[in-house]
């Protein structure tokens, strides 16, 4: 009994999630496709620009050649004389490394010879240069071990989020980036060179912290070019991610010392009219969306000194497998709460607070360094909440509904079983001890004690039946709901005039019938049911009350933009209401279904003899609802 249970209760949470499947296998091809890239990629920017503030970076500060420097300066290009002074400026004040990130690869008079003696005489410099096409060289003679390229890798929506440290030029040879020249010269005052990792061989590495490689699909990406050595750029939050002092505060005088000492100093031009600019949306600055080549550098080196020096976190992505048994997880989430039997406020309310608590957990995961997929997770789950719902919210309703109808089919008998059936079976008990009632009598009683018995069998078959598309008739007669109305009715009428208990089937000698198609587009199987009762109900009449009928005409099909079902005979009415319109059973049951094919019903007597009763619907209205 317990197996029996439990592959009962296995099969039914196979069939729960069958539904949901095509929507979960949809959703992560088309992330294998690429089309949730944007949207993850736009989920990555408000999760890094929404963090909490973090302090100033205390180990970098940039020198920025603003708008104002340029105006006062009185010429760009910046003559090679004035960069050589910034620089012997900057190194009084003992920074430990210093970076130049203004490409300077022909000579801009005055003062080109001394800015190329600074570059050698300065061994704490870098400068910079571009490998990619269209390659830009570095500075005359400048040393190789103090070069690092400056070239900034673009997603397709045009915004930054990589920073490139190594990689090969035109010539095939290896260069290091100026990030990375810069990050090793500062991080080797601490006693931690650039190395190869140990855990993956092919990444960076400074003492135990190996810059996590880019690969084609980390994080929200698909199938991106990962050449070089990449990682993801953990932009430092806040509106002052790092202390900045112009061009004309070095020449002035008119700043701290202690911002310039023993730190990385990054000297650049900052001034709009030089366009060094790059999209970015993860930073909540004073300018979103924008910023300088020499801030881009400074968040890349950032990151990693204090990822080494701080533990502070890099980004990363999880394995492939482990981030789409993410994403089907929360599908199939999304199948189970469908499932749940709540009221619709309250799904959808637990929907939503489901899609946030999907939402905080990605961004306390971003917060220490992991992008997992968010978008993909959230659609696949909201999709099947939404889409499923409806369909498990119908069949608990059903369920309902059938329970309360076996309830009633229970409650029903039980009345017919402790009521006139008992009251029969005390008649049949007189009738077949007294010779004097005829044995007709005797045989017609112990027809109808059977029958009564029998309308529980009846009423609980046609409970099975009811919901899966069949119409049962009397006899146990059972037509399918899925074929053509105008097949369905002849079936009704051929079965119901073989009926033998109806004594003036007999007499009809001329039999008129009209089956031809039928439009019934939007009518649900409730409908065509009610429709094949409706012709039961009417050819019953003509067996129960027309005396004397000897013709019988049957038409269902359409004429003009109406759908009609007539039935017309010639008897002699034995119904003992002679009015047609009064208001049985029939007549209700009847209307009922008029108004909600949105047509019209009516029953007359004709003239000298006979009844008509019609049913008819317009074709062009779609009231048809489902009951």
């Amino acid at each position: 009994m317990g197996t029996r249970v439990f592959k009962r209760w296995l099969l039914d949470g196979v069939r729960g999630i069958l539904p949901g499947i095509p929507i979960v296998g949809a959703v992560v091809a088309a992330r294998l496709l690429g089309i949730f890239q944007p949207f993850e990629w736009q989920a990555l920017d408000a999760g890094l620009r929404s963090r909490p503030a973090e302090i100033t970076d205390q180990r970098i500060t940039v020198v920025a050649i603003t708008e104002e420097d340029i105006q006062a300066i009185g010429e760009y290009p910046l003559p090679s004389g004035v960069l050589s002074d910034l620089l012997t400026d900057v190194n009084q004040y003992q920074p430990t490394v210093m970076g130049l990130d203004i490409l300077r690869d022909i000579p801009i008079e005055p003062g080109h010879k001394d800015f190329i003696k600074t570059i050698q005489d300065l061994d704490n410099l870098v400068v910079i240069n571009k490998i990619l096409p269209p390659s830009i060289p570095p500075p005359t003679d400048a040393p190789e071990s103090r070069i690092g390229f400056v070239d900034t890798l673009l997603d397709d929506d045009g915004f930054v989020r990589r920073s490139l440290l190594g990689a090969t030029d035109e010539h095939n040879n290896y260069r290091f980036s100026f990030t990375i020249r810069l990050a090793e010269a500062y991080l080797v005052q601490a006693g931690l060179m650039l190395e190869n990792g140990l855990r993956n061989p092919s990444a960076m590495r400074f003492g135990s912290v190996e810059l996590v490689p880019f690969e084609p699909n980390t994080g929200g990406y698909v199938q991106t070019d990962a050449g070089g050595e990449q990682i993801l750029i953990n932009f430092r939050s806040g509106s002052t991610p790092f202390d900045i002092i112009t061009y004309q505060d070095i020449q002035t005088g008119e700043f701290s010392p202690t911002l310039l000492k023993d730190r990385l100093v990054l000297i650049g031009v900052t001034a709009q009219s030089v366009k060094d600019i790059v999209n970015t949306a993860a930073i909540d600055g004073f300018n979103p969306g924008l910023v300088t080549g020499v801030e881009l550098q400074a968040h890349a080196i950032s990151q990693i000194i204090n990822a080494v020096l701080d533990d502070r976190p890099l980004l990363r992505g999880w394995p492939d497998w482990v981030e789409y048994t993410w994403i089907v997880g929360w599908g199939m989430l999304g199948i189970v709460l469908a499932r749940f039997k709540i009221k619709a406020t309250y799904y959808f309310v637990s929907l939503v607070i489901l899609v946030l608590g999907l939402t905080f957990i990605s961004y306390g995961l971003l917060y220490i360094g992991w992008w997992i997929p968010l978008i993909p997770a959230a659609v696949a789950f909201f999709l099947n909440g939404v889409a499923l719902y409806p369909s498990y919210r119908r069949q608990y309703e059903l369920t309902l509904r059938l329970e309360d109808r076996q309830q009633l089919i229970e409650r029903t008998f039980d009345q017919i079983h402790n009521g006139p059936l008992q009251k029969l079976s005390t008649i049949l008990s007189r009738v077949s001890e007294d010779p004097n009632f005829s044995s007709d009598l005797h045989r017609d009683l112990r027809s109808l004690n059977q029958e009564l018995r029998g309308i529980y069998e009846a009423m609980q078959q046609e409970f099975l039946v009811e919901e899966s598309c069949c119409l049962q008739l009397d006899g146990n007669r059972i037509i399918r709901l899925n074929q053509p109305l105008h097949e369905m009715l002849y079936e009704v009428y051929e079965h119901t005039l073989q009926r033998n208990e109806f004594p003036h089937f007999e007499g009809i000698k001329v039999h008129i019938r009209t089956f031809e198609p039928m439009l019934e587009q939007g009518l649900s199987d409730d409908r065509k049911r009610e429709i094949g009762r409706f012709l039961e109900e009417a050819l019953c009449n003509v067996g129960k009350y027309a005396r004397s009928c000897s013709r019988l005409v049957v038409i269902c099909r359409q004429e003009d933009s109406k759908n009609i079902i007539r039935v017309v005979d010639n008897g002699v009415s034995q119904d003992p209401n002679q009015n047609y319109r009064r208001i049985g059973r029939g007549t209700q049951q009847a209307t009922k279904l008029a108004n909600h094919l949105g047509g019209h019903f009516e029953r007359q007597r004709l003239e000298p003899r006979g009844v008509c009763s019609e049913l008819y619907w317009s074709t062009r209205k779609a009231k048809w609802t489902s009951r």
